[in-house]
């Protein structure tokens, strides 16, 4: 009978295991890069001194989102750092008016399948006729679903200097992305606020006359400007647009100005305007009934060719951005503590959270056979001290960094690369452990044999926050939506939320430790303990590797080869170490913990020098295409050069 229960609890596990492992290792999300990025030109060539358009093309994958200049409640903006020739400049990149994308209480500002970032750059007068010039640059970008992903990328492109250009293949993206940018007009801009609300005035509506708004909507450039998740009333008075908007509540920082896109749906399509204007107490306007019409974008300064494929139609240019994902209705406070709760009991069945709730219900077997059962709850008591101190800890951070300005949300960690390593490292090490290769701290064990029952409660409460640090990368169910619930409202609601999660993050322990019969269905304590103990580091390991994939997307091959290296010398440190144990003292010992301490230094090196980002679709394949001509081809030909003409 012992037997047969050990086999189906060990069955039982590997189920469990696997489903948690299977879960966060594939989360919807595909392999490789979840968006690609191109630097395309609108010309196929340079003229010196003449003003040209490039664009950094994103195509992200379906279901996914990257962010705008303002993200909303959650994300980070598109960033592109240019290394330009001397002499070339590069004004300030334009983004498109974004799609409002609700997720739970937040509402985000972004794009979704495809987007193209315009940049005019200037180049100098003095380029020579014939020559080519090198176009390079990184991008940076978060991508999000369920869950989001830092990524990077470089970008290179070659372009011949000629005396005039032409339109490239690319130059109808060009024209359709020019219509997704907001267009400049001359109405009379208003810009009032009271306690609760920011008012906008566009006076006259910058429409054809034969054309009124539908829906209206602002979107920010200040991220803390507006309540994001607020209906934003439109009213018209003949031709005055007037938008009544709720602000956000938790901004301390005066308003002197606003700016951002006014988006505006007719029955005819949809078009964005520029919004920009000081902060004035006295409303007076006096409106001029003419029609504005947008600005048609300068079709002959543009720039630039591109060697693969052009996409001749962006996403269609009068796709509303308020239907870019369904509306969610508001959740209440209860809902939002009771997702959060469930939340943290599922969290219980990641990977990075099992093996130390296994190993704590594994010491439990143990002290319920042999302590008193007083103690036994004290420990679950104390475990539980351990998570909720945690995660008010988390939650007094995150509701800095959101009064700072920062754009938060569960897991922002990871979007350092330091800390991803780390924690890649800290769930190598557990795992390490766990197999049982070495023992640390069997010395202190008899220090004050008075102290022993206080150091089972400090140890408790350390892994309670231990289970909290490795559970900071994993999502569970119920979780998304209450977290965002919570980082959206005051610091009280954000701290109650979170201190839910972590509550049914610790009550599966806590119950056991309160309810100990129900261990009864184990074995006795024995040797199959430590099997189980040493069977756990599995899953850990799984959890590392994770962490090694998470990384490998924002620091590349250099981030994986000096996270490696860290747990290689991090495992020789303790090699050394556990062959120094129960050993006599002597000069050769020494040498050894003495080597053992600079290897685990030279681990703590590797994780400080992990590079902040690197590609990941690195377009490097471009700097061996050139541009096509019959000439070049014939002079290729006649140097007896083998050459490969890509023909789409």
């Amino acid at each position: 009978m012992k037997n047969t229960t050990r086999i189906i609890l060990f069955l039982l596990f590997c189920l469990v295991t696997h489903t948690a492992v299977y879960a966060q290792f594939h989360m919807d999300t595909p392999e490789g890069p979840l968006v690609t990025v191109q630097l395309i030109a609108e010309q196929d060539a340079i003229v010196p001194n003449t003003p040209f358009t490039v664009a950094l093309k994103q195509e992200i994958t379906a279901g996914w989102h990257t962010y705008w200049v303002n993200p909303g409640d959650t994300g980070l903006e598109t960033k592109v750092t240019w290394q330009l020739p001397e002499g070339f400049t590069a004004d300030p990149m334009q983004f498109p008016t974004p799609h409002r994308q609700p997720i739970g209480d937040l509402v985000n500002y972004g794009y979704e399948n495809s987007a193209m970032f315009l940049t005019t750059i200037t180049p100098p007068s003095n380029l020579q006729i014939g020559q080519e010039v090198t176009l390079q640059g990184k991008a940076s970008w978060l991508v999000c679903k369920e869950s989001c992903i830092p990524e990077q990328a470089s970008f290179i492109l070659t372009l011949p200097v000629q005396a005039a250009s032409n339109p490239s293949p690319w130059s109808s993206a060009f024209i359709a992305a020019r219509t997704l940018l907001p267009q400049t007009h001359n109405a009379v801009q208003i810009a009032t606020h009271d306690a609760e609300n920011l008012t906008l005035i566009l006076d006259p509506l910058p429409l054809a006359l034969d054309q009124l708004p539908e829906e209206a909507y602002f979107f920010p450039h200040d991220g803390l400007l507006i309540n994001h998740n607020a209906d934003q009333k439109m009213v018209l008075d003949g031709r005055k647009l007037t938008l009544k908007i709720p602000k956000n509540t938790t901004r301390s920082v005066t308003i002197d100005k606003v700016s951002g896109d006014i988006w505006l749906r007719t029955m005819t399509g949809a078009q964005s305007f520029r919004f920009d204007a000081p902060v004035t107490k006295n409303v007076i306007t006096t409106a001029v009934p003419l029609p504005v019409i947008p600005t048609i974008p300068d079709q002959t300064a543009v720039v630039i060719k591109a060697p693969s494929v052009p996409v001749q139609t962006l996403a269609p240019p009068l796709a509303s951005p308020l239907a870019s994902l369904p509306k969610v209705e508001s959740m209440s406070l209860f809902v939002a503590l009771l997702s959060a709760f469930f939340g943290g009991i599922l969290l219980n069945l990641m990977p990075c959270v099992f093996p130390v709730l296994s190993l704590k219900a594994l010491s439990l077997v143990k002290k319920a056979h042999h302590e008193d059962r007083r103690h036994v709850i004290y420990g679950g008591l104390s475990y539980t001290f351990g998570v909720l101190t945690s995660f008010a800890l988390l939650a007094g951070a995150l509701v800095v960094l959101k009064e700072t300005g920062h754009h938060i949300g569960w897991g922002v960690q990871l979007q350092s690369t330091y800390f991803v390593a780390s924690m890649a490292l800290l769930l190598f090490a557990i795992g390490y452990f766990l197999i049982g290769s070495v023992t640390i701290g069997s010395g202190l064990m008899g220090i004050g044999s008075n102290l022993a029952n206080r150091n089972g409660l400090v140890g408790s409460f350390f892994t309670g926050a231990l289970a909290v640090i490795v559970a900071t990368p994993c999502t569970a169910p119920f979780m998304g939506g209450a977290i965002f619930y919570g980082l959206t409202q005051s610091p009280i609601i954000t701290l109650s939320v979170l201190l839910a999660l972590g509550l049914g993050l610790a009550i599966p322990y806590l119950l056991l430790t309160l309810f100990p019969s129900a261990l009864k269905i184990l074995p006795k304590p024995g040797i199959w303990m430590e099997h189980f103990k040493q069977f756990l580091a599995f899953p850990m390991m799984a959890a590392a590797i994770w962490m090694v994939w998470v990384l490998s997307q924002q620091a590349g091959s250099s981030g994986v080869l000096l996270v490696l290296l860290s747990m290689l010398s991090f495992s020789f440190a303790l090699w050394l170490y556990g062959t120094t144990q129960n050993r006599s003292a002597s000069l050769w010992q020494i040498f050894k913990k003495l080597l053992a301490l600079i290897a685990f230094g030279l681990a703590i090196y590797c994780i400080v020098m992990q590079p902040t980002g690197q590609s990941q679709n690195q377009n490097t394949d471009q700097a061996y295409y050139q541009t096509w001509s019959p000439e070049k081809l014939a002079r290729l030909r006649a140097e007896g050069k083998p050459v490969f003409i890509n023909m789409t």
